[in-house]
This record gives structure tokens, C-alpha cells and sequence, in this order.
């Protein structure tokens, strides 16, 4: 994911990228945690990994996920 990502901007957002490599899913709660930063900016991170294709959402009812997308995972 560092081609994706400036290094400023990989540093901030790596406890989500080691979530999803050994997950392949986080929640936008556990991002929140992970990074600790207002829900407001866990949106923008990870709006940054939907934007680029690199996650997708899913939803049950009230339970957001993202996904790592196949060609990422490892």
C-alpha cells in the first residue's frame, strides 16, 4: 500500500493497513481505535483506501465493514 500513500501519510494510517493485511476487513469503530483519531478523520483515512480502490464497503443492517480487495490481500 506504500504506492498508494505519500510516507507522511503511510505512517499515520499503518495500524489500519496491519489490520487489514492480517484481517482483510476492519470496521470503521476499530479503525477509530487503531488510530486514534476523531471518527470525522478515520472517515477521511480510510475514504483515502476507498478512493484508490484498495477497500470496499459492505454492510449488514448497522454493521460497516471494509474489505480488502482480492488483488491486495496476500
Amino acid at each position: 500500500m506504500k504506492e498508494v500513500l505519500f510516507v507522511s501519510d503511510f505512517n499515520k494510517k499503518e495500524p489500519i493497513i496491519e489490520q487489514l493485511n492480517e484481517h482483510m476487513k476492519i470496521s470503521p469503530n476499530m479503525a477509530e481505535k487503531l488510530i486514534g483519531e476523531s471518527a470525522l478523520t478515520t472517515w477521511w483515512y480510510l475514504k483515502v483506501f476507498v478512493d484508490a480502490g484498495v477497500i470496499t464497503s459492505e454492510s449488514e443492517t448497522n454493521n460497516l465493514m471494509y474489505v480488502l480487495c482480492p488483488e491486495y490481500q496476500r
